[in-house]
């Protein structure tokens, strides 16, 4: 498996990954799945926002993209919001919103992670919050942060087992997450 930097051409596969990953915030019918894919590849080739490319590291196998991470900078996370709040309005001529902080400026945030149903249990999520905790630490970042629905347990189960903890339940766009956070501890190399 390789884990690497998200290119635009991967847009339509990230954008289904993305919105399967943020579960039922775009709806839970067809037509809503197909227009959560559109807004998503469109924002996903945009610079600077919060689903943007270049937040994302992506894992291959067999030539294909089996999976992703999108995470970035808390310090940086109210800036990525106004621009993706500015990009919908501009490029996808919708009416404006507001996105909330989901992360602490001194938190590695971890907006969405997810694997193709084909390869799950592979160890392929496990890589690819290693690889984004490797990047925060890089950034000089000591904490990651990230929301998931506790009805989630197998993602739970996967982020307690890596030493993610429990800290509050939250709200955000009218559903309720667990809200988990991980100090982060380099490494020493060999």
């Amino acid at each position: 498996m390789t884990i690497r930097a998200a290119r635009v051409e991967d847009a339509p596969i990230a954008a289904d990954l993305i919105r399967r990953s943020l579960g039922d915030m775009w709806g839970s019918s067809a037509a809503d799945r197909q227009a959560g894919n559109h807004w998503l590849r469109a924002l996903f080739v945009l610079p600077r926002n919060r689903y943007s490319y270049q937040h994302i590291l992506v894992a291959e196998q067999e030539q294909q993209i089996t999976g992703l991470i999108l995470s970035f900078a808390g310090k940086d996370e109210d800036e990525i919001n106004r621009t993706t709040e500015r990009q919908v309005v501009e490029h996808l001529h919708r009416s404006a919103f507001s996105l909330v902080r989901e992360s602490a400026p001194d938190e590695w945030c971890i907006e969405a992670l997810a694997v193709e149903p084909d390869w799950t249990h592979q160890g392929i999520g496990t890589q690819l919050l290693q690889a984004a905790e490797q990047l925060a630490m890089k950034e000089n970042y000591t904490k990651a942060s990230l929301r998931v629905e506790d009805e989630n347990q197998p993602a739970l189960s996967l982020y307690h087992r890596l030493g993610y903890q429990t800290l509050k339940e939250v709200t955000h766009y009218g559903h309720h997450y667990l809200y988990l956070q991980k100090q982060l501890v380099p490494v020493p190399e060999a």
